[in-house]
């Protein structure tokens, strides 16, 4: 009798380690879906964030090339009227 009390206590031992080991991979498997999602979520924000600078830097670079050159236009405008008006003399 006491071979079999010790069977039963020996079955109980095995099926509370194989439940907590259960429980151990699958808490361990939650961890590492949980880890990949949140890296892919960070991969998809980093690289929308670095789409955004870029058109952003895209726009200001145009904006400032479009006002170069029509301040340079204006410069070219105020200094070529007196050589105009100049040669304009000397004919």
């Amino acid at each position: 009798m006491a071979t079999s009390a010790n069977r039963h206590i020996q079955i109980h031992r095995r099926q509370e380690s194989t439940i907590s080991v259960k429980t151990f991979l699958i808490s361990i498997a939650v961890s590492i879906v949980v880890i990949l999602s949140l890296w892919a979520w960070k991969s998809i924000e980093r690289k929308s964030i670095i789409q955004k600078s870029q058109r952003q830097s895209q726009f200001y670079k145009n904006k400032i090339a479009a006002k170069l050159d029509a301040s340079l236009k204006n410069q070219l405008l105020v200094f070529s009227k007196p050589l105009v008006w100049q040669s304009a003399l000397n004919f």
